[in-house]
């Protein structure tokens, strides 16, 4: 009879414990508002639509972007000291120290985030031509009004003249396509400054496009990071992110208002998760 000889593995002190980052994972989530809103084709001719479209198109620099974050990161210190001569750790200490330097700086996070700040800017301009009356060419409505109304006269003077003097029209047709063509230009820029769109797809029932920006980057960097980070860390870190490049500090408004809206998204969660299973 042959003898087994039975491995007992005792993996209790031998394994290596794994660094908190071990379960950091790339962006997989669902697909963004911002792409579900630009291959919707019901939003493919409004004034948000093609704002929307213009921003996204432009190619992102992906060194100037991580360069930009990397000196706010360095720069910028996590929360105000409580006594003038302590030391301020800055976003870019804290990061290292927990290991997510690498995770946040993966092509993928910021890409995500990326897209999350072309849908702010894009509602944010879309807003700004509104409030001051002006075209996507960021012209005043009222010179494509009027020059809408100057090709109008012009052709119809053409057409006059071309009867008075019994002219053979097909001699300006290419002058008269080109008149026409201007015109219908100008009108599609005025119908789209009357019809501009609906912000909804974007914001959903939010108004406010900085703080659904803000939102949609927490939860990204929350399930980039896999729980590594706290809560209050990755808050104020996406408040560095949605800051201007010249920040000094983190706007303790701006953290504010982001934290009850997670709470009000969580409670919401809550209410809709007992109430689907009271339902059942």
């Amino acid at each position: 009879m042959r003898n087994h000889k039975h491995k007992h593995h005792n993996s209790r002190g031998t394994r290596k414990p794994k660094h908190p980052m071990h379960r950091a994972r790339k962006n997989t989530a669902s697909p963004h508002p911002l792409t579900v809103f630009l291959n919707d084709p019901d939003e493919t001719d409004s004034r948000l639509s093609r704002l929307a479209r213009q921003i996204s198109r432009q190619p992102m620099d992906l060194n100037h972007f991580r360069a930009e974050l990397l000196n706010k990161l360095r720069r910028v210190p996590y929360s105000q000291a409580r006594f003038p001569d302590q030391h301020k750790d800055t976003f870019y200490e804290r990061m290292e120290a927990a290991g997510a330097l690498r995770v946040f700086l993966r092509t993928t996070t910021l890409r995500g985030i990326w897209h999350w700040l072309v849908l702010r800017d894009s509602v944010r301009t879309d807003r700004e031509l509104e409030s001051k009356h002006l075209s996507m060419e960021r012209y005043p409505l009222r010179f494509h009004s009027f020059l809408s109304k100057e090709l109008f006269r012009h052709e119809r003077a053409i057409w006059a003249a071309i009867s008075e003097y019994k002219v053979d029209e097909r001699w300006l047709d290419d002058y008269l396509s080109a008149i026409v063509r201007e015109n219908m230009r100008q009108l599609r820029i005025l119908c789209l400054s009357k019809w501009p769109g609906s912000r909804e797809p974007l914001l959903g029932k939010h108004r406010e496009e900085e703080l659904v920006a803000a939102v949609g980057i927490f939860y990204l960097l929350k399930r980039c990071f896999a729980g590594a980070l706290p809560d209050r860390y990755l808050r104020r870190l996406t408040q560095l992110v949605c800051s201007p490049p010249d920040a000094k500090e983190i706007s303790e408004e701006r953290d504010e208002a982001l934290e009850a809206e997670l709470k009000r998204r969580r409670r919401d969660k809550g209410r809709a998760f007992r109430t689907k299973k009271t339902a059942a």
